[in-house]
């Protein structure tokens, strides 16, 4: 793939930020990766999910709520993370979502979040930011990792929205000063840093090209993916004449010298 339309794709990615055909709603989860709960509306890009509730998966063994293994009857046990439990697909992709089952037909949620993993708490309610990426809207399950039902009981409470850029969140004008009215850019790239050069949707590389992973995936597929990103990113800026020719050469060799994708 040329390096013009990977950098194409990741500004359409950025595009979709926000991007969702439904209002917040909640579902239930139950106990068992073959029964999911489903969402009515349709869902793309950003959405904000408020998950609680726990589980017991096989008694004996720690509870689980949706990121962390606990126990709750000898609280002085440590907490470790539990990126695997709470899981998630598109409508499309059938209704299983257990682990040894069905392995190609559901993600781990803990793959798409948008910054750190949460923290532990004691209330099992989380609220975190999910980045669905660029694909067409669609309605949503939300599952659990286990399949061997018979012995597990509780269930997760999720409540999903989509996060937009709207009239109520935007502070007006250009509030990062870079150029482009606020009203006009991407969701996901309000807040550049003062002075910093920008795309036409008013994003910079760190934005279009994010050092963790690619705008909705889980991982670069090698550092030179993420490097073809900045070159075609600082040449799109380049062209654009907000960027001296021969700094995007600089940005280039930086990320080269980078850890990003390896």
């Amino acid at each position: 793939m040329r390096e013009g339309s990977r950098v194409a794709l990741a500004v359409l990615a950025i595009c979709a930020l926000g991007v969702s055909v439904s209002r917040a709603e909640t579902v239930t989860v139950p106990p068992c990766g073959s029964t999911p709960g489903t969402t009515t509306g349709a869902y793309s890009g950003l959405v904000s999910v408020t998950v609680s509730g726990s589980l017991v998966i096989t008694p004996g063994n720690p509870d689980q709520d949706a990121f962390f293994n606990f126990n709750q009857s000898n609280p002085s046990t440590p907490v470790s993370e539990n990126r695997d439990t709470f899981r998630y697909n598109r409508v499309g992709e059938g209704t299983c979502l257990c682990g040894f089952e069905c392995p190609s037909t559901n993600h781990r949620v803990s793959d798409i979040l948008v910054g750190p993993y949460p923290t532990y708490s004691p209330s099992h309610t989380y609220t975190v930011q999910l980045d669905l990426g660029a694909s067409a809207a669609q309605p949503l399950h939300f599952g659990i990792y286990d399949c061997g039902c018979g012995d597990n009981s509780g269930q997760l409470t999720v409540n999903v929205a989509p996060t937009t850029c709207t009239a109520t969140t935007l502070p007006g004008g250009d509030a990062d000063a870079d150029g482009l009215p606020d009203a006009q850019e991407a969701c996901g790239c309000l807040g550049t840093a003062s002075g910093v050069p920008v795309t036409a949707l008013g994003c910079s590389i760190d934005q279009v090209c994010p050092c963790a992973a690619p705008i909705g995936r889980s991982h670069w597929a090698n550092h030179g993916d993420y490097v073809r990103c900045v070159k075609g990113a600082a040449r799109e800026i380049e062209g654009r004449g907000v960027l001296p020719v021969g700094n995007g050469k600089q940005i280039v060799r930086a990320a080269g010298r980078s850890a990003c994708g390896r």
